[in-house]
């Protein structure tokens, strides 16, 4: 019986799971970023960007959320916890 509970549990998040959505960026209060009233000068010799770290990008999806991302996460956390 414990186990079919348990599996009806789990099985009832996975669709759900489907059903969830991050918070949408539109919706988030950002300030007003302030326009300089002089135009700088780009200097053009400065290096470009590095890439994105692994830690940054899991950081990025993790912020972002979606069901493909999050569903193993909340799998591994349901294991953990029994």
């Amino acid at each position: 019986m414990k186990k079919l509970f348990a599996t009806i549990a789990l099985v009832g998040v996975l669709a759900s799971s489907s059903l969830l959505f991050a918070q949408d960026d539109s919706t988030a209060t950002q300030p007003a970023a302030e326009t300089p009233t002089e135009t700088a000068s780009v200097d053009t010799s400065a290096p470009a960007e590095e890439e994105a770290t692994f830690h940054e990008l899991l950081k990025d999806l993790f912020i972002q959320g979606g069901p493909g991302f999050m569903t193993p996460i909340l799998i591994c956390m349901i294991i953990g916890l029994a």
